[in-house]
């Protein structure tokens, strides 16, 4: 019972303060614009009453159909509640941690807690309405007020109470209130909207005055520092201040310092100054204010924008040693990097494991649906974006719209996935967990996550970008990053894997321009590739879902909105074959000349390339290839690994060399005017002497029969020769051998090469020899042949251009297999072709090319081939056959020559473009001959003889007339070379008798030998005025 007169007093009091509000407060004459500069002065209100601000027009007014406009909001127990329809009635009232402090000293105290009381109640109770023409503000937008805000103020003698000058105290968290608007407030010329109230008038309190100086407790006179608005001159100064502290002059001061820095930020234009500052009085002193947020607010300057130093060419002014470490890393990085490669097509069709390739990075940017949303929400607002002709064609394809979970999960990552290796995925904010489950079903555990934050500072129109993302439905705050996330396969040891990461290089943060670009299609900052780059050293990386602007050198970018193709798997896989684990020891490419890059080996080749222009070369199987062959020779396409045969590869990536080789078939059976359906030929031989073991294999098999001619009466080794004491062939080894010999003129007895057949039995018989003089006959051996049932073989390596110029006897008529080397009379490369009569023997062919590879080879000299292709252009061609016929008649010229001299030749004379010198009546062997001419700049080699049993220590030499020819000698210059070789044989015979017949007691005569000096000298003489190329 004691408690119900106490309630009774309590509301009688409450109903004696609202009396008292309602006849003590005047009703303001006018609510327009002036008394609310933060009122938009465009906006219409809902009562179609528009409300004039000639102060902030950048205000816009919430959106009505996104805010709840009841006013029943509950009270939220914390500083930001909501006051319903009058927001600002707490600026003149005490906000402390109690409630119930009415003391009787006209303190009122109104906290956090109103113990259950709603707002709505608690503003109906002070005889106020909340009226439906303005939504209630956004509780977000509220502003923090609390004791450390807003000091208390006090009318009363209290001695323990020290704050008697009676003014609101502000910290710099009232920026926060500088341009939060409340919702424009109805007037009295509003229809059928009652009069507002004042709040009541406590004494000794601060109030701001309007023009006509009233009261207006609802609209304080915040300062504004948009750099768009100016404040009409003295409008802040209606602040009626009793502190004494703050002097007239003072005061003054700080009005002129804040017009002037308005001014100036208005006249700069471009915002790129780090912050908006102004003065303003805080505890009776001035203070700069220098808020981040609030400009955010103000302007759309995000506060990222003013961080320093963000740029990485900025980043290590101050660490030069750091910025010296990336600067090499750098250099490591270009160099490595592989040509960009890019494929056009539909992830959602292509199958990533035709790559065949395990990548060690994969960089994945989804089309999210967080990315769609925000380009649609963003439309109208990118100014710089042509929206008539979408780019991606996105916005009218449903499908390609954005890509669900389950359609990436659909992504067969797993084809392309090395261990270990690293994946990145852009996941934006709302795809987080997304971009965690597709780790997680690829294999991938999250190890890193990588943060974009978005600067803003080139932006053109960042307020009206900032008030759009207000209304944004799809965020609860303005984005202003994204995310990567970074996973890894497999497990990686920081201290131990330096040949696969570099650790600790860079941070997980990335501070780089959002563009209108970035939103409209969704391109990310070249940072991360950098990143990546600098962390894993991997070269083999690739990117999804990429566009033209990602194509980037060392990776490998597909994408459907990529213009066209450039990829070929042969050569991007080759690239990466045998590759050097760490990446300071090599680089992918160096283009340094070879002068530049070794200079003892580029000495070296200049040194052979001057002893060929210097020597009268008469070595028969060698000659000088042209320019174009030696291109070939050098080209890229040496690159290329191409087992198999046209169209029936083992390595992908071969369309150009399958029609090189094609090309190169078809010149061969050209060349020697066969038809190709009776022959065949393969192009691949490494060599002569791996043609002839191929062909050899394929005919008879392992340990099968083959007949051939003596190495001393002019065969070659690989035609079975063995002697007393061992094997010395591997064709006498793999095969069972018989060899023929020349008779004593040095002729082939046809009869004895009968005889030897019929009581062998040989499975082959080879004719066509490497010092025989004269031609041959391959009818005789056809017959013989015939008669035992054996394959005729044929080696015409030193005779191939007269046999192909209708000059000598033609093997193609009778031979079951021809063989040839490319670099002696042909004039080619180094190389050799199997020629093989398929018509005569039906599936020859599949023996003859199975030998070749794979038994024998694996890939072939692709730049062989092409080089044989170019040479063998030249073989039809009239030049071609003036010169073959040159050289044979150098050949007979040259024999006349030594024969005149007196010198004995095998055969006495020749048929082709060898001679075979017999030595036996000077005592002197063609060792001795051959070391001679070598000190005289004369090239040639020793010889056997039919006659000598010894291969070793031979009887003889064998010269050409190839090479000389090639460089332009005709029948006249063999009378010089006859001389000198005259000359060389009778010094030689001299120096033998000087010191001894023992080979290293010859060399030494040949040292610092006056005769040796004056014969070198006068044959360098005479060989650099031929031509050379």
């Amino acid at each position: 019972m004691t408690m119900f007169p106490r309630f009774q007093i309590l509301l009688l009091l409450h109903l004696l303060l609202l009396l008292y509000l309602l006849i003590t407060t005047e009703e303001p004459n006018n609510l327009g614009a002036s008394n609310y500069p933060y009122i938009n002065k465009n906006y219409t209100s809902p009562n179609n009453y528009v409300v004039n601000n000639n102060v902030n027009p950048s205000y816009i007014p919430m959106n009505f159909n996104n805010v709840n406009i009841s006013p029943n909001v509950p009270y939220n127990n914390n500083n930001n509640y909501n006051y319903g329809a009058y927001p600002n009635v707490n600026n003149n009232m005490i906000h402390n941690n109690n409630i119930n402090n009415m003391d009787g000293k006209n303190n009122y105290s109104y906290d956090n807690n109103l113990k259950n009381v709603h707002m709505n109640e608690y503003t109906s109770f002070m005889g106020m309405k909340s009226y439906p023409v303005a939504p209630p503000p956004n509780i977000n937008h509220m502003i923090n007020i609390n004791q450390n805000n807003i000091h208390a103020y006090n009318n009363t003698n209290n001695n323990n109470n020290n704050n008697n000058n009676n003014n609101i105290y502000m910290n710099n968290k009232f920026n926060d209130m500088k341009n939060i608007p409340p919702p424009p407030l109805p007037n009295n010329n509003i229809p059928n909207v009652p009069n507002i109230p004042s709040p009541p008038s406590l004494p000794n309190n601060t109030y701001h005055f309007n023009a006509n100086n009233q009261i207006n407790a609802f609209a304080p006179q915040y300062n504004c520092y948009d750099k768009d608005i100016h404040m009409p001159k003295g409008e802040h100064e209606n602040v009626i201040n009793s502190n004494d502290d703050l002097k007239d002059g003072i005061k003054n001061e700080r009005d002129r310092k804040f017009q002037d820095n308005t001014n100036n930020i208005h006249n700069k234009g471009n915002y790129n100054n780090k912050s908006t500052t102004c003065n303003i009085n805080v505890d009776g002193r001035e203070r700069l204010q220098n808020d981040y947020n609030q400009n955010f607010i103000n302007t759309g300057e995000r506060p990222q924008n003013f961080i320093r130093d963000s740029d990485e060419n900025k980043r290590f002014i101050k660490y030069p040693k750091l910025k010296q470490l990336l600067e090499l890393k750098n250099d490591i990085i270009k160099k490595r990097s592989t040509p960009a490669r890019y494929i056009r097509c539909d992830l959602r069709t292509f199958d990533l494991g035709s790559l065949d390739t395990k990548f060690d990075v994969i960089l994945i940017d989804p089309p999210w649906k967080e990315y769609y949303d925000r380009k649609i929400h963003n439309l109208h607002v990118l100014n710089n974006i042509n929206l008539d002709q979408d780019l991606n064609n996105d916005m009218n394809n449903e499908k390609d719209k954005f890509w669900t979970l389950e359609d990436l999960a659909n992504i067969e990552i797993e084809k392309i996935a090395e261990v270990p290796s690293f994946l990145f995925i852009w996941c934006g904010v709302t795809h987080l967990e997304d971009a965690r489950v597709l780790l997680n079903k690829w294999g991938y555990r999250r190890c890193e996550d990588i943060c974009w934050l978005k600067t803003n500072i080139n932006e053109k129109n960042k307020k009206n970008k900032y008030l759009n993302e207000i209304n944004n439905e799809n965020s609860y705050l303005q984005r202003t990053t994204e995310h990567c996330l970074v996973g890894i396969k497999g497990a990686v040891r920081r201290s131990y894997d330096i040949h696969l990461i570099h650790a600790n290089l860079d941070t997980d943060v990335i501070i780089a321009e959002e563009t209108e670009q970035n939103i409209y299609d969704n391109n990310k900052p070249e940072e991360l590739y950098k990143i990546i780059e600098k962390f894993c050293l991997g070269r083999r990386k690739i990117e999804l879902f990429g566009t033209n602007r990602n194509i980037r050198n060392g990776w490998l970018t597909l994408g459907k909105h990529i213009d066209t193709t450039l990829f070929n798997k042969e050569e991007y896989t080759g690239w990466f074959e045998g590759d050097i684990a760490w990446p300071e020891a090599t680089s992918y490419f160096n283009n340094d000349p070879l002068q530049k890059y070794d200079k003892e080996l580029f000495d070296l080749l200049e040194k052979e390339k001057n002893r060929q222009i210097e020597t009268i070369n008469l070595i028969a199987s060698e000659n000088l290839t042209n320019t174009a062959v030696r291109e070939c020779l050098g080209d890229r396409i040496s690159n290329k690994y191409s087992e198999g045969y046209p169209h029936k590869r083992y390595y992908g990536g071969n369309d150009y060399v399958d029609k090189i080789e094609e090309l190169c078939y078809k010149r061969a059976l050209e060349a020697f005017n066969v038809s190709e359906e009776e022959w065949g030929v393969n192009v691949q031989p490494l060599s002569g002497s791996a043609a002839n073991v191929q062909a050899l294999y394929a005919l008879v098999g392992v340990k099968g029969k083959i007949m051939g001619m003596h190495l001393c009466s002019g065969g070659h080794l690989t035609h079975g020769f063995f002697d007393e004491k061992k094997k010395v062939s591997i064709t006498s080894d793999l095969f069972e051998s018989k060899l023929y010999k020349c008779n004593s003129e040095g002729y082939v007895d046809m009869e004895s090469v009968r005889n030897l057949a019929l009581s062998f039995q040989p499975k082959v018989i080879i004719c066509g020899y490497t010092s025989y003089p004269r031609d041959i006959d391959y009818k005789g051996f056809r017959e013989i042949c015939d008669e035992v049932n054996a394959y005729l073989f044929a080696d015409i390596s030193h005779i191939s251009s007269f046999v192909a110029c209708n000059l000598l006897n033609n093997p193609f008529t009778y031979a079951d297999v021809v063989t040839t080397t490319t670099h002696k009379i042909l004039r080619g490369p180094r190389s050799a072709l199997i020629f093989f009569n398929k018509k005569r023997n039906p599936g020859i062919d599949q023996k003859i090319n199975s030998s070749v590879f794979p038994s024998f080879q694996g890939g072939p000299h692709n730049n062989k081939i092409a080089a044989v292709a170019c040479q063998l252009k030249e073989v039809n061609t009239p030049f071609f056959k003036e010169y073959t016929k040159q050289v044979l008649l150098n050949s007979k010229a040259l024999a006349e020559c030594l024969l005149k001299r007196n010198l004995d030749l095998v055969t006495n004379g020749t048929d082709n473009h060898l001679i075979v010198v017999d030595l036996r009546k000077y005592n002197i062997t063609g060792s001795k001959l051959q070391e001679t001419c070598n000190a005289i700049n004369i090239a040639l080699n020793k010889n056997t003889i039919p006659s000598d049993v010894d291969c070793v220590s031979p009887s003889g030499i064998r010269i050409g007339t190839p090479a000389l020819t090639t460089r332009g000698c005709k029948e006249k210059d063999m009378e010089f070379i006859a001389d000198m070789l005259l000359k060389a044989i009778l010094l030689t015979d001299e120096l033998q008798q000087k010191y001894g017949k023992k080979l290293v007691d010859f060399k030494k005569g040949l040292v610092n030998n006056p005769k040796i000096d004056e014969l070198k000298k006068e044959v360098v003489q005479w060989a650099k005025n031929l031509p050379f190329a």
